[in-house]
């Protein structure tokens, strides 16, 4: 009977032995499994992140290395002439239109419009006359400003 005992006894013993060594494994695994997917996680956010190294202002658009700002849309260009700051947009399409402000030039503001690689004109403003109204006779519509983008600009 004492042998018997003693036979279970290790026989309940064996289990509960697997059954810790079986724990561990799995903690191990589970341990071992977290560490590869924190590593693959970090590691693949450096490898794959967008890497936007282009330096930009307060609305989005990309200041380029001279400091010019190339916008995105009109209404940046627009601020930027209205204060002569120097600027950049392409309106690519059917006319292939690009605008530039240089900035200030013997107290007035340089401004250039191309269309294409051949028509195009070039403006100097006295910084008085920049504002809304002539913002929007450059732009097509007639506010009785003529004559003074007749004056100050010229064929390119």
């Amino acid at each position: 009977m004492f042998i018997f005992l003693m036979f279970c006894s290790k026989m309940y013993m064996r289990p509960k032995k697997f059954m810790k060594k079986i724990n561990f494994y799995i903690i191990i695994g589970i341990f071992v499994l977290l560490l590869i997917a924190i590593f693959g996680y970090f590691l693949g956010m450096q490898k794959f992140r967008r890497h936007d190294t282009d330096k930009r202002d307060n609305g989005g658009n990309i200041i380029l290395t001279n400091g010019v700002v190339k916008c995105e849309n009109m209404r940046c260009f627009e601020e930027k002439l209205q204060n002569c700051s120097p600027a950049i947009i392409d309106l690519s399409g059917s006319m292939n239109l690009s605008m530039q402000i240089y900035g200030i030039e013997n107290d007035k503001c340089h401004y250039e419009m191309k269309i294409g690689e051949k028509a195009g004109k070039s403006c100097l403003f006295e910084r008085s006359r920049l504002g809304g109204a002539l913002i929007k006779q450059l732009f097509g519509e007639s506010v009785g400003l003529e004559q003074i983008v007749k004056e100050s600009c010229r064929s390119i």
